[in-house]
């Protein structure tokens, strides 16, 4: 496989994204569909948007050449910025939406190292805080008492263990 080619994945709202393949090997689905398709240059992921596809791109790109540096858990600080290097703290941002669209997107396209970014950064936002406040700030729609119950005994396995 020429690793500096490039493929093309298609987005659920038509976003074409070229990507080279060294990079997209860090995905375990697409380094999949390259091995079970190496004549295909183009994919679809008909469940994830444009704007996160580009956002996976700029993560995969940056880790091509190096592993992602190991988050410790449980997390040595409550400051998430001291918890990971300044490229991976910017890559996130803030927008809670495109955080979850991050978190669904690399569960999906099997990029563990990703993956954990994003759930650290959620678990260290949730330390500390009571549940009313995490249904704001998380925008959680109104839950029924079985979903409160559960979110309150996940909160405090968080807390046990980040």
């Amino acid at each position: 496989m020429d690793l500096d080619a490039e493929i093309q994945i298609s987005s659920s709202d038509g976003k074409i994204i070229n990507i080279s393949k060294k990079a997209a090997n860090r995905s375990g689905i697409l380094k999949g569909m390259m091995e079970d398709f190496p004549d295909e240059l183009s994919f679809p992921m008909k469940t994830i948007k444009g704007n996160i596809l580009e956002k996976i791109k700029n993560y995969l790109m940056h880790y091509k050449d190096e592993e992602p540096k190991e988050i410790e858990i449980p997390l040595k600080s409550n400051n998430f910025s001291e918890c990971v290097n300044n490229w991976d703290f910017n890559f996130l941002g803030s927008d809670i939406d495109t955080i979850f669209d991050l978190l669904e997107a690399a569960n999906y396209l099997d990029i563990k190292p990703l993956h954990e970014l994003v759930s650290a950064f959620l678990g260290a936002n949730i330390r500390g805080i009571n549940s009313n406040a995490i249904i704001k700030d998380f925008e959680i729609d109104e839950l029924s008492e079985n979903e409160k119950n559960e979110m309150m005994n996940d909160k405090k396995y968080l807390e046990e263990n980040l």
